[in-house]
């Protein structure tokens, strides 16, 4: 159970749900689409935080393809000017925080040329003045605090960083004085407030400097980890039950992509960084020719035809939204007549 408030609003009010768009249409009603709606964006690999949950607490990728070179973003984005219409959102987050990434600020302002709305999801550690004000310039629209406690002790715990919290605390706040236009949302696992005592304190800290704070489900994601000692030292169950295994087919191959730091183009995060299902590289072909490529169409022919278990890594759980099982023969006919 996803738990949320509006700015100002007690726990109790009305659930701010804002990781739902608003007058959305049902997906299957609207495919084929000519235009991605969403792509994700991975600045980079490298994480300042070794959260317990996370693949970066027992691995870190070469140094090789840590960040994105700026000129294939911009090429993908001039890519993006081949369809009929603007995407509606893209992205920047995937394995990395993107606050590393030293031009960040000047790729979103790129990105707002090509996309209706543009998001940061980022952990918050890097959110000084200098970078509060170049976000600010970006034009981006909404950022998405990941945190990972409520005290210094708590961050140290959790992803092996101590951080001054009242002056973390204090940058969030500052983002709404630099620009009312953007929106600032903060989440929190729930294995970081597994006490009703905490969740009061998270909703009283983030309830009125942020237009909505909401309590994730930690769900075991990542092979390496022992998730078995996570439950065990912060007293709270892993709910695997929010990965399915019942969705015979992937929504996101129909609406969305991923770019990855090498300029590879995969169907979404869970098939990087093994470049496993990866559909093609913005070096070698635009990203247009990608998304009408062949590679493509047959991932999308392979679940369409319900057979997403014969493909290892959609063979995995996955906590997808818009299940379009149910209408899988007659899009198939939309596809491939």
């Amino acid at each position: 159970m996803i738990k949320g408030v509006r700015r100002g609003l007690s726990m109790t009010s009305k659930l701010d749900k804002w990781t739902e768009r608003k007058a959305r249409s049902h997906l299957a009603d609207i495919l084929p689409l000519e235009t991605p709606l969403s792509i994700q964006i991975f600045p980079t690999l490298a994480c300042n935080f070794k959260c317990v949950y996370c693949i970066h607490s027992h691995s870190q990728p070469s140094s090789s393809d840590k960040f994105l070179d700026p000129s294939l973003f911009y090429k993908l984005c001039g890519d993006l000017e081949e369809f009929p219409n603007q995407i509606k959102v893209m992205f920047f987050s995937g394995l990395g925080e993107p606050l590393l990434h030293p031009q960040l600020p000047e790729m979103i302002s790129a990105a707002k040329r090509v996309a209706e709305e543009v998001v940061v999801i980022t952990n918050g550690s890097l959110l000084n003045r200098n970078m509060a004000e170049r976000l600010m310039f970006s034009g981006l629209d909404v950022i998405r605090i990941s945190l990972q406690g409520l005290t210094s002790e708590e961050y140290a715990s959790v992803c092996g960083r101590k951080i001054d919290y009242n002056d973390f605390m204090r940058n969030i706040a500052s983002l709404r004085e630099f620009s009312g236009k953007l929106k600032v949302y903060v989440n929190i696992p729930d294995i970081c407030v597994n006490s009703d005592i905490k969740k009061e304190e998270f909703f009283r800290q983030y309830g009125n400097i942020c237009d909505g704070a909401l309590i994730q489900v930690t769900v075991p994601k990542h092979n390496g980890i022992d998730y078995a000692k996570i439950e065990s030292d912060f007293g709270k169950a892993i709910n695997a039950e929010a990965l399915r295994e019942d969705v015979l087919v992937c929504p996101l191959l129909f609406y969305s992509a991923a770019l990855g730091t090498n300029g590879e183009v995969y169907p979404c995060c869970w098939s990087h960084p093994d470049n496993k299902l990866m559909l093609g590289n913005i070096k070698n072909e635009s990203f247009h020719a990608i998304w009408n490529g062949e590679e493509l169409k047959r991932l999308r022919k392979i679940h369409l035809k319900r057979k997403r278990f014969d493909l290892d890594v959609c063979g995995k759980k996955c906590d997808q939204h818009d299940i379009i099982d149910d209408q899988s023969d007659a899009l198939y006919k939309k596809f491939f007549p």
